[in-house]
């Protein structure tokens, strides 16, 4: 068993922030329906693959409900979101600890027990599933990475009520991660009408991504990515961080993580979830280049008018393309031809960075592994189609809990303590 009790919480990001900074990152793209990047080149770079990506143009969104500032100070992490939620007074719990009997074996962790018998209330699923109560049309990849380090953690954080509050880890993760942006390419501001421009504008970003690919740029960054994972019903979209071409001429996807002081990588059941996530990534990339991804997924899925007029403002940049078109259908369709002059990932790759000198210090690759993956999604998309309640970690993990910002309520928590204390009364009676 993986003890990471020693692992000085104030040293990483912790899995907590990394998780709420993302959820926080995440929401606004759902509230106001109409903010997402786009990518638009201002120069196609032919010939051979240089050592320096070609620089181009890329365009923030901006809402006609959100001022400027309160865009910039959210979209600098992939899928933007807000959270203006306030924080619900916490009744006064205490903690006990509690010896867990198992075979021969003895752990001992601490499990808290309300004085006051206050619940949560998470999900009915006797009236919507918890897909269509928390996130609407799909899910973000990012859910699943949530879901794979504390699924009922997850499930509070859409629940109750409170205000997220960004550390200074975050802010400095958030930091790094848009100067990484900022070395490809620069940033403009397109404005959208509709639903219809946001997504246009997204799968603008995917097609200057593939075209900078296919012309000459050694590496990119920040391209949106969707698909439906192992036919399960259920659309995703996602962030991809980088795509770079390796030395071996395949296609190489990268992940960034930040580390806040010391120069080690973090737990393995942290590391777990970057897999998980950079696996979702390719498998979704790879579909598209087999031309299993469809243009009728934006239909069916997300309930887009395929045949509606792309506003002018987003049009201009359609023209810098030569795309010959003005609704989402013919950039769909563009876009998908695209994907199809690309190789498939053949290398998946985490890189850590530590913020104390913002340089790199590791990278761990993975071999993908998509019996495993597909197991995992199945397994996750359970709780999101309603067909089973949220759990939270095992026993061996309960050392989560204690940077946990809903352990003092955790229902999970609560059961595991109670199965703790009547087992050991069991225990008492056998061995008397």
């Amino acid at each position: 068993m993986e003890n990471d009790e020693s692992i000085d919480p104030e040293d990483w990001m912790s899995a907590e922030e990394e998780n709420l900074l993302v959820q926080a990152l995440d929401k606004l793209e759902d509230d106001i329906r109409t903010e997402v990047e786009s990518t638009v080149v201002a120069d196609t770079v032919a010939g051979e693959r240089s050592q320096q990506p070609a620089r181009y143009r890329k365009l923030q969104v901006r809402s006609p409900v959100s001022t400027e500032g309160e865009i910039r100070s959210t979209a600098q992490n992939g899928e933007q979101s807000t959270h203006n939620e306030e924080h619900s007074g916490a009744s006064a719990l205490t903690d006990s600890l509690v010896t867990i009997s198992s075979g021969t074996e003895e752990e001992c962790i601490n499990l808290v027990s309300s004085t006051d018998n206050s619940q949560i209330s998470v999900v009915d699923l006797t009236t919507e599933t918890p897909l269509e109560k928390y996130r609407g049309k799909y899910l973000k990849v990012t859910d699943l990475t949530a879901q794979a380090w504390c699924e009922q953690q997850l499930v509070y954080s859409f629940a109750v009520p409170r205000e997220i509050l960004e550390t200074p880890a975050m802010a400095r993760g958030t930091d790094l991660h848009l100067a990484k942006e900022l070395e490809v390419h620069d940033i403009e501001q397109v404005d959208v009408k509709t639903r219809e421009d946001a997504w246009a504008v997204k799968l603008l970003n995917i097609f200057i991504s593939l075209t900078q690919l296919i012309s000459g740029a050694q590496k990119i960054r920040e391209m949106p990515i969707f698909g439906i994972p192992f036919g399960q019903g259920i659309f995703f979209s996602g962030i991809i961080d980088e795509i770079r071409w390796s030395e071996t001429e395949g296609l190489e996807l990268v992940e960034f993580k930040t580390r806040v002081r010391s120069k080690t990588l973090p737990s393995a059941s942290q590391r777990r979830t970057h897999k998980l996530q950079v696996s979702l990534y390719k498998h979704m990339f790879d579909n598209a280049v087999r031309g299993e991804l469809t243009k009728e997924a934006l239909t069916a899925h997300l309930r887009l008018r395929l045949d509606r007029p792309i506003s002018d403002s987003v049009l201009k940049h359609m023209e810098k393309l030569d795309l010959n078109t003005n609704d989402l259908s013919g950039i769909a369709d563009k876009i998908l031809k695209t994907f199809q002059f690309l190789p498939q990932i053949s290398s998946l790759t985490t890189e850590y960075t530590s913020q104390s000198d913002s340089a790199p210090f590791a990278a761990e690759t993975y071999d993908f592994d998509e019996v495993w993956l597909k197991e995992e999604v199945a397994k996750s998309l359970q709780y999101w189609k309603g067909e089973r309640e949220p759990v939270g970690v095992d026993i061996e993990e309960a050392w989560k809990c204690h940077s946990c910002l809903f352990e003092d309520k955790c229902e999970w928590r609560q059961r595991q303590a109670e199965k703790c204390v009547k087992n050991n009364s069991i225990n008492q009676v056998t061995i008397h």
